[in-house]
């Protein structure tokens, strides 16, 4: 991934694009997603959830996804594909970094 990957989402740059606002969100915001693997559109509801409850105006699942592509960016989530997925949409498994990780 590149360094100079921007969020190009208003709502999303001033939310998790914003270095104070994710000094003061980051551990509430990680606990809606897994420690174990979970395929991507099923974090799209409760993940997009807690971001509506910290003031996150996402619009669409895309904006999800990019959301968490941001935390995957940031090392504070990890992204994979499903090496037994056959092509669908529930290839891109996701979860929070391990600690040890860190």
């Amino acid at each position: 991934m590149s360094p100079s990957v921007e969020l190009t989402l208003p709502a999303l740059r001033a939310t998790i694009g914003n270095p104070s606002w994710m000094a003061i969100h980051q551990t509430e915001l990680l606990q809606a997603v897994p420690a174990q693997w979970t395929s991507c559109t099923d974090l799209i509801l409760p993940f997009g959830f807690r971001l509506k409850c910290l003031g996150c105006d996402w619009r669409q699942p895309a904006d999800v996804v990019m959301a968490l592509y941001w935390l995957t960016h940031l090392q504070l989530i990890e992204a994979r594909k499903d090496p037994h997925g056959a092509g669908s949409t529930r290839d891109l498994l996701v979860r929070r970094r391990q600690e040890s990780d860190r």
